[in-house]
């Protein structure tokens, strides 16, 4: 379901023309790779990556979750490698 905008024209502090219109989406060039834009999870004004032609993810939102991976990423891999350790110090006989 599309938006709904109330347009109105002031002139000298009266309204002149006030009608209702249907909110469109932003679309960017094929070129673009970045625009300004609200991120509501970071509550400010951010780049945002564009993705074929519309506004993608946040690109600080992307960066803090980088890290998150990252760091989950390297917890796995440290448990492997205790595990293993472990396998390697205690054998299972059977």
């Amino acid at each position: 379901m599309r938006a709904r905008l109330l347009v109105s024209v002031f002139l000298g502090g009266e309204s002149l023309i006030v009608r209702e219109i249907e909110a469109m989406g932003e679309h960017y060039t094929k070129n673009t790779l970045e625009c300004t834009a609200y991120c509501n999870p970071c509550g400010a004004m951010t780049q945002h990556r564009v993705d074929a032609g519309r506004r993608g993810p946040c690109l600080v939102c992307i960066s803090k979750l980088d890290i998150k991976i990252e760091a989950e990423r390297i917890r796995a891999g440290l448990d492997r490698e205790q595990k293993e350790e472990r396998d390697r110090q205690n054998p299972v006989l059977f």
